[in-house]
């Protein structure tokens, strides 16, 4: 962060190294975008750590001298001398600690960073307002100092403004061994060389009185070049010897520098535990909510399309309805129509069946046979009665043969021929014959 400004980085972690994302620089009133900084259920197959760079104005430095070990077992050494160089009860911080090669490969330096826990969680509270929930914390300036501060045997001193600060890390190198780290802020203004003179002296005299220092070393300052003319000066008068001026390192590259670190494990952590814990619990509540209200949109998207599909398909079912009532309609229509239809058909049959029948009846007639009564029942009957003379009653079976063998159409016009009676009354007899017309059935 600076006054006006936060810088964001993106990093792609690789197995030995970071590979280089975006860049995003906005006002401090502004949150950054959500996608910059949000973890979604992704972030539970694809990992990703939020970084928030610590500012070193409340950052207390120390060196301890530790036996070489495992890596693993760092913590467990510096837990070991923390309460002694703690300058606040130890349930009061939380600290960090990294390891430096010693020239004698059986020790190690221990650079310890102690933070008091109350600055930590003011400032993680900053930050998740914004919406960024970081999962680590770094101190910029100690990878600076790992990245600058790791040359020559000398004085270093990384000066950066912070926040409106002025912050000088002090770094002493003696025979290829980091012996003191130690943090201030400098005055604004003319003043800040003789403060820096004055603290520097005061380090030289308990270096000497420690017994690794026994002159001024070399000066070599990071620092901007307005910083450096400004220091120039006074720290060549102070050490007798020229001063070598080196550029600070650029924040892209410093964040990269972090982003690498945080591929390695980590020594302490100046995040309490129980705060990541709320957080990763956090984390994992909201995937349930994010989760549970997906789940219960598309559940709500669901029944609405079921309601929309059931709404169109009420419709199509009243349209039906209607079509099948209209059908109904014309259905009977149509019934009646065929009745009406078949009746007329029948009539007309009938009276053709009726005119064939009076046909036979006389074509067929003997000429001793008179006809009295022709009768045509219900379409189907035919009977016909008349009287002969009591010597030529044989002629009523030749009649009867004679409409048997009738036709019309080329079909036979009756089914059955009968001779129902035949009764004397004097010379005169009075036959009467009954015949079954054919008729095809109606389906």
């Amino acid at each position: 962060m600076s006054p006006d400004t936060r810088r964001l980085w993106q990093f792609a972690a690789g197995k030995e190294r970071v590979h280089k994302g975006g860049r995003l620089e906005f006002p401090v009133d502004r949150k950054p975008p959500a996608k910059w900084v949000r973890k979604t259920w992704v972030s539970l197959l694809v990992p990703r750590l939020n970084i928030g760079g610590l500012p070193a104005e409340h950052v207390f430095m120390r060196t301890i001298q530790l036996p070489a070990s495992d890596p693993s077992e760092l913590a467990g050494l510096v837990e070991f001398q923390l309460e002694r160089i703690s300058p606040l009860p130890t349930n009061q911080i939380v600290w960090t600690a990294e390891s430096i090669p010693h020239a004698d490969g059986k020790q190690q330096t221990a650079i310890v960073a102690i933070v008091e826990r109350r600055v930590v969680e003011e400032f993680l509270g900053r930050l998740e307002s914004t919406g960024f929930v970081a999962d680590r914390l770094e101190i910029p300036l100690m990878r600076e100092l790992r990245a600058s501060a790791t040359g020559p045997d000398g004085l270093w001193l990384l000066l950066r403004n912070e926040l409106n600060l002025t912050l000088c890390l002090t770094a002493w190198w003696s025979g290829g061994v980091l012996r003191e780290v130690s943090l201030s802020q400098l005055s604004a203004g003319a003043e800040a060389a003789p403060a820096l003179i004055g603290q520097l002296t005061q380090s030289t005299w308990a270096a000497e009185m420690g017994g690794w220092l026994s002159s001024i070393p070399k000066v070599f300052l990071v620092t901007d070049a307005a910083t450096a003319s400004a220091l120039e000066g006074p720290l060549t008068e102070w050490s007798g010897q020229s001063v070598e001026i080196c550029p600070a390192s650029n924040p892209d590259v410093i964040a990269e520098l972090t982003a690498s670190h945080a591929l390695r494990p980590l020594v302490g952590g100046l995040i309490p535990e129980e705060l990541l814990q709320r957080n990763r619990q956090q984390f994992i509540d909201g995937i349930w909510m994010r989760g549970l209200g997906v789940l219960g949109l598309v559940y709500a998207v669901g029944v609405l399309g079921y309601l929309a599909w059931l709404f169109q398909k009420n419709g199509q079912l009243d349209d039906e309805r209607s079509k099948a009532v209209q059908l109904g309609k014309q259905y009977t229509n149509t019934l009646q129509l065929k009745e009406q239809v078949a009746i007329l058909e029948d009539q007309v049959t009938l009276k053709f069946a009726a005119l064939d029948s009076w046909k036979a009846a006389a074509d067929s007639l003997p000429t001793d046979l008179v006809l009295t009564s022709f009768t045509f029942d219900k379409g189907k009957t035919l009977t016909l009665t008349g009287t002969v003379p009591q010597d030529s009653t044989s002629e009523v079976g030749t009649y009867e043969k004679s409409l048997r063998a009738a036709s019309a159409g080329g079909q036979p016009l009756f089914t059955l021929v009968k001779t129902d009676s035949i009764e004397a009354k004097g010379q005169i007899a009075q036959w009467r014959l009954s015949a079954q017309l054919r008729r095809s059935e109606r389906q």
